[in-house]
């Protein structure tokens, strides 16, 4: 309860809006009750990050299940197989954004906003956390370069253009009903996807296979 009415507050009055005697208000707890479980804003905030992030990354392993198994019955070229495996990225992304969006949200406000908001010695455990999700779409990423399908070049590094690239379109989203046909978000998700995976070296033709292949997933 405390984490969610937490995160309630930052998503709609932003981080400037929580404090812990607005939270124990919130909550009706006594401020003293509150600091019981959290000892201080930061430990708090960090406590929700982390979440977030294992959240995103439970999500991202049940969709790459699904992705899998798509593959497994539709997909007999290997190399496509794997490039439609780092393509679809961009929809768990949008997915996560909708199953989630409070989550998605806080997020949102907390790379758009230039301060530090936690402190160092409270944001181990949240960075350990955002790590495991980019490094485990990192380590696919080094995979598909391995096999020759990409060419070489730093898995990590490619995984944060992945997801900045998303982050930033999703940010459109809310704007979006005033340009539908310029702000068609999967189309300019797997567009995003697409010119990223080219760029690093993914043969064209299976892209557009995977673009296929992502019709037929977009009607299942």
């Amino acid at each position: 309860m405390i984490l969610d009415t937490a995160t309630g507050i930052l998503v709609r009055d932003g981080f400037d809006g929580l404090t812990m005697n607005g939270l124990a208000r919130e909550l009706d707890y006594s401020p003293g009750a509150l600091y019981r479980y959290f000892p201080s804003r930061d430990a708090l905030l960090a406590e929700i990050q982390t979440i977030v992030f294992r959240d995103a990354l439970g999500f991202y392993s049940k969709f790459a299940d699904r992705i899998g198994h798509f593959v497994d019955s539709n997909v007999e070229d290997a190399e496509t197989a794997d490039l439609f495996r780092l393509y679809m990225v961009s929809w768990m992304f949008r997915r996560f954004a909708a199953d989630h969006p409070r989550q998605f949200a806080f997020l949102s406000r907390m790379l758009a906003d230039p301060r530090q908001m936690v402190a160092d010695d409270e944001a181990g455990v949240a960075v350990a956390a955002g790590e495991s999700v980019l490094s485990t779409i990192g380590q696919v990423f080094e995979k598909v370069a391995d096999r020759g399908w990409l060419d070489s070049g730093d898995g990590n590094a490619r995984a944060v253009i992945f997801w900045s690239a998303f982050q930033g379109i999703l940010q459109l989203q809310k704007v979006s009903r005033f340009y539908p046909e310029l702000l068609d978000m999967q189309k300019l998700l797997s567009e995003s996807a697409a010119a990223h995976l080219t760029g690093w070296g993914a043969d064209p033709e299976k892209i557009a296979a995977c673009r296929n292949f992502e019709e037929i997933w977009g009607k299942e």
